[in-house]
């Protein structure tokens, strides 16, 4: 396993800002754009998928978060694919 690198406390402190910005802005126009949209239900799922591909990977990058997928040569590009999590409770991330 590869060894973790040291994270000093104003890295920690700027990431957190970072990323709390980043969050609230997503959430905030994120809702705001839902209530507009709330009669059109396929037009609030596409918001919420965009919001997601927004704060997904760049809170990912921030906390520096690596995925790994250990079968990557069993995978077929040429057809889709369905990737499932298993998550207990929101801490797992952390």
């Amino acid at each position: 396993m590869a060894e973790r690198k040291k994270i000093g406390p104003i890295s920690i402190t700027l990431r957190f800002t970072i990323g709390f910005i980043w969050l609230t802005f997503w959430s905030l126009s994120t809702m705001c754009l839902m209530l507009l949209a709330l009669p059109f239900r396929s037009l609030r799922v596409r918001i919420g998928n965009f919001c997601g591909k927004m704060i997904g990977p760049v809170i990912a990058r921030i906390v520096g978060a690596k995925v790994i997928n250990p079968d990557a040569e069993k995978l077929n590009n040429s057809t889709p694919a369905i990737f499932v999590t298993n998550h207990s409770s929101a801490l797992d991330v952390f």
